[in-house]
């Protein structure tokens, strides 16, 4: 007889339907990183609270 494991119980971020990256992993380097959408670009920031500012 066979023992099959339980299926992992799904979390929050299995459920979403979109690409989830860790401030973690984005800030692993710097405290702030620009993104560049349709030409246009945006810097990231990481406060020193660990809140996140995004500025045009």
């Amino acid at each position: 007889m066979t023992h099959t494991p339980a299926p992992r119980p799904q979390t929050a971020v299995d459920k979403q339907p979109y690409t989830v990256l860790d401030t973690r992993t984005l800030f692993a380097r710097d405290r702030q990183l620009l993104i560049c959408h349709r030409g246009e670009y945006y810097r990231l920031q990481l406060t020193q609270n660990d809140k996140l500012i995004l500025v045009k």
